[in-house]
């Protein structure tokens, strides 16, 4: 997507030599509601050569180089995933995982209150629960103190 151009064409150029390996005709202006912007399309999904480039328009310069290639988005993806283990609080992060950001267990969850997002009749907001450790029995009392 280009953004606030009066350009009508682009190429995608060599990130190492710049020298050009396609060049095509920008899309007529598009309004493009999650930015609320008017862009033009810059379609090379035909280009499918493997290597590292820049998409070059005129008047605005060139992009940030990118890659085409298999598993391009890998590394990205593992990093995603991953992030979750991370993001665990009631366990350990083992070492053989974690590497140098291993640590002990984050906070037991033995006395929190019902956020009211997760009140239910049941479980009225402000009721005092233990949860503590992964993958125990989930004990509900009923105080509201």
């Amino acid at each position: 997507m280009i953004a606030d151009s009066s350009a009508s064409s682009f190429f995608v150029l060599s990130a190492a030599g710049g020298d050009t390996l396609f060049e095509g005709g920008l899309w007529s202006v598009l309004k493009w509601t999650p930015s609320d912007e008017f862009v033009k399309l810059a379609d090379f999904s035909l280009f499918r050569e493997p290597g590292d480039y820049v998409l070059f328009v005129p008047g605005l310069g060139a992009s940030h180089p990118f890659s085409i290639g298999h598993f391009v988005h890998q590394g990205v993806t593992r990093a995603g995933l991953k992030s979750y283990y991370f993001n665990r609080a009631s366990m350990a992060l083992d070492e053989a995982y974690a590497g140098p950001w291993k640590r002990a267990l984050g906070h037991a969850d033995n006395n929190i209150y019902v956020h009211p997002s997760a009140a239910t009749t049941e479980r009225p907001e402000k009721t005092l629960i233990s949860c503590p450790g992964a993958g125990t029995t989930r004990a509900i009392t009923t105080s509201t103190s």
